[in-house]
């Protein structure tokens, strides 16, 4: 998936001078497995693209060029997800604007295709911006299905001369912008997927694949999901059970059973028996789930519900335990529970771990420091066999889950596989998850490479499962691959690069790494874009998105009509007129609306008719109950028979 991020900065309410000059730092976080392409930066009027540097030479150049105030940025990553812009320079009243452009790999799951939106990155913003707009871009064979966000405004559909049919949506932020996941469908019925790119004599591959649908020995898995929440400001509740819905849907079959138990003063399962893990029914559990979670733990009930649910259907399953509260730091209580959970367990059911705890009471025991639960937890987990994992240690919590959830399925031990073309080669492969030699037997294994030869292609999956060993073999022809752009290069040299990063470091790996690098255009941890006031880097073909209108923008204007809205921004008033090149319709037909961004209506109002022969209203800023409306921005809506009119206008 590729993200082209439009961001302004701007020193509004800081309190500066306009003849301040200030340097713009953004400090921000990407997955790990991300790769920027490009950047950015206005000059005025012009799109200035970046040059790709060693990242001293480019750090050299811009600290240079700040000492003599021209208009360079530089953007630079310094971890395998930490990255920083720089921006120079923005006067007091002034805005600057830039562009990130990046690729993620899809996450792929049993029924769709998953990434996620860079929520975090406006969240930094002092004032937190008042939309966020985004454009959706999908081809033939992946399609866009839907975001998991309820605030959002309605989907519309538009299309741009140059760009092509797209989607628009914006999010609204509740306090802060939420975790927001787009998703995307299958391109491929049958759950392995190869894309394909032909360069020279070079084919650059793509492949996804779900190893356990060809094995047959697989057998169908019960897993009852605890969620123990305590309040946590940071980590909403919503999100825990968003992203666990999400991790449901992308790993559980149909085939598979699931039930849920959040954390209450009365703790019961959400389902009276085992439930197939269809679509329907985690949305249905889900959809329980977060009407009945409340803000503190009740740990010990929530897993004496979770055994005897499961010794009372069949006496088999496995169990996820989510756990972010700290009453068992105490040594004498973890012992305590853990003592009673031994008797309670007489079946044995495993337990798999996601501590996402906070990291604020600690506790010394055994000449080792344990933070809020970790010493209960680990103890759990390693008594009945399963996987302990925290997030304490820089994994992000939707990755964290991933390896716990995955703990609790059916594991191919082992496991191996084999790409090959007829009649040649394959070589260069890399794997986008670290699946080592055993893997999760619904985990989809994404593997990226070059080969040399012809179709068919050859696939051979091996290894041992519930201790019978596996062999399997496909064959792609060339009608079942789907053909991949230029991209597919830049894709695999990336994950060469990030290869070479995660290695032992050494003059010869950097100087290698910055070579590749450059070669290829993606950013990487001895490199950095750099954007300066330089004539030779502007670009007069960049396609700017921001010229595309976005939902909140006028998608149905009628040549016949036009609205106009002034002054805007307002303070005091706004005026709303109404204009047409014809006939005035009957104003009985004309609907007005005064809306905010997460589409809550505010007032409706009447338009009369102007004896210049237009309709006009004036709008003093009071919402339907005659309340002032706080300064932000809000939308305008015109409903006629002959379609709709919207326009964004802003109250400061």
């Amino acid at each position: 998936m590729e993200y082209g991020l439009y961001l302004t900065f701007s020193a509004r309410d800081l309190n500066y001078k306009v003849n301040d000059s200030l340097e713009v730092v953004l400090q921000f976080n990407l997955p790990e497995k991300a790769i920027v392409t490009d950047s950015w930066l206005w000059i005025g009027n012009d799109i200035c693209q970046a040059a790709i540097l060693d990242v001293w030479t480019a750090s050299n150049i811009y600290e240079n060029i700040v000492n003599r105030r021209k208009d360079p940025s530089l953007l630079r990553k310094h971890t395998s997800t930490n990255y920083s812009l720089r921006v120079f320079p923005m006067g007091g009243s002034e805005k600057r604007q830039v562009k990130i452009t990046y690729l993620v790999p899809f996450e792929w799951g049993n029924s769709e295709l998953s990434v996620a939106i860079p929520h975090d990155i406006p969240n930094a913003s002092k004032n937190i911006p008042l939309d966020f707009p985004i454009l959706l871009w999908e081809n033939d064979d992946f399609k866009f299905i839907r975001l998991d966000n309820p605030n959002t405004s309605p989907l519309v559909s538009g299309t741009d001369p140059v760009l092509g049919n797209y989607k628009t949506t914006t999010l609204a932020p509740i306090g802060s912008f939420k975790s927001t996941n787009l998703f995307y469908s299958h391109p491929k019925q049958e759950p392995v997927y190869v894309g394909h790119y032909k360069n020279g004599e070079e084919n650059y591959y793509q492949l996804a694949i779900q190893p356990g649908y060809f094995i047959n020995e697989v057998k169908s898995s019960k897993i009852m999901y605890l969620v123990d929440y305590q309040e946590d400001p940071v980590l909403p509740k919503e999100t825990v059970l968003t992203n666990l819905k999400n991790e449901l849907k992308k790993t559980l079959k149909a085939t598979d059973s699931f039930n849920l138990i959040v954390t209450h003063i009365n703790v019961q399962p959400t389902f009276s028996t085992w439930h197939s893990a269809t679509a329907e029914n985690i949305d249905l559990a889900f959809d329980l789930a977060k009407s009945r979670i409340s803000n503190f733990s009740n740990l010990p009930a929530m897993i004496a519900s979770g055994i005897n649910f499961m010794d009372e259907k069949g006496n088999t399953g496995n169990i996820v335990l989510l756990n972010n509260s700290d009453q068992f730091n105490n040594f004498d209580a973890a012992n305590g529970l853990i003592k009673e959970i031994r008797i309670l367990n007489q079946s044995a059911y495993k337990f798999s771990i996601l501590d996402y705890g906070k990291r604020i009471r600690s506790s010394y025991f055994n000449n080792k420091l344990y933070y809020d639960n970790e010493y209960l937890l680990l103890n759990l987990a390693t008594l009945f066999g399963g996987y302990y994992i925290n997030t304490k240690s820089g994994k992000t919590f939707i990755n964290a889950l991933s390896e716990a959830a995955g703990d609790a399925l059916p594991v191919i031990k082992h496991f191996d596989m084999y790409f090959k073309p007829s009649q040649g080669i394959s070589y260069g492969k890399y794997n986008l998850q670290n699946t080592g030699v055993n893997t999760s037997v619904n985990a989809y294994i994404r593997q990226t490479g070059i080969f040399k030869g012809s179709f068919p292609l050859t696939i051979e999956l091996n290894g041992e499962i519930s201790n019978e060993l596996f062999f399997h073999t496909l064959t792609i022809d060339e009608n079942s691959v789907i053909q991949m752009d230029s991209s597919a290069k830049t894709q695999w040299q990336a994950q060469g690069i990030q290869s070479l990063e995660s290695s032992s470091s050494g003059n010869a790996n950097s100087i290698d790494i910055i070579r590749k690098s450059i070669d290829a255009r993606v950013l990487s941890l001895y490199t950095a874009f750099l954007c300066v006031e330089d004539t030779s880097l502007y670009c007069s073909n960049c396609i700017d998105e921001n010229n595309v209108p976005t939902a909140n923008d006028d998608f149905n204007r009628d040549s016949l009509w036009d609205l106009k809205v002034y002054p805007n921004p307002f303070a005091d008033h706004l005026n709303i007129e109404i204009h047409f090149k014809n006939q005035v319709p009957d104003n009985n037909k004309i609907q007005g609306k005064i809306m905010d961004l997460s589409g809550r209506l505010l007032r409706k109002f009447e338009t009369q008719l102007n004896k210049n022969n237009y309709l006009s209203y004036r709008w003093d800023g009071l919402n339907s109950n005659g309340m002032l409306m706080p300064n932000g921005v809000y939308v305008v809506v015109l409903e006629m028979e002959r379609g709709s009119l919207h326009k964004k206008v802003m109250k400061f």
